[in-house]
């Protein structure tokens, strides 16, 4: 135990009450647990459906801050959008 100002602190036990740390359960999990599902839309198209998304959301804001903040993420959207087609395009060249 340590004392801490007028309270005392106690480490638990790094296993939980049925003998099985978190970390043990999610390593042990089957395959069929596991959440998986497909996007109907590639990711390009979504990161620049966010990114417009942002920039309307921006216009209603006056300019500050947050505003900024907000075109910011816009930029980054859709800097990943171009990034993932460049990517995708490079990937296409070396497998031909």
């Amino acid at each position: 135990m340590v004392a801490i100002g007028d309270r005392e602190t106690v480490a638990l036990p790094p296993y939980s009450i049925d003998g099985c740390s978190a970390l043990q359960k999610r390593q042990h999990r089957s395959p069929q647990y596991q959440h998986r599902f497909n996007q109907k839309q590639p990711l390009e198209e979504r990161l620049v459906e966010h990114a417009t998304r942002l920039r309307e959301e921006a216009k209603a804001l006056p300019p500050g801050i947050v505003r900024e903040a907000i075109l910011r993420r816009a930029e980054q959207a859709e800097t990943g959008a171009h990034m993932t087609q460049w990517l995708r395009s490079a990937e296409s060249k070396s497998s031909a």
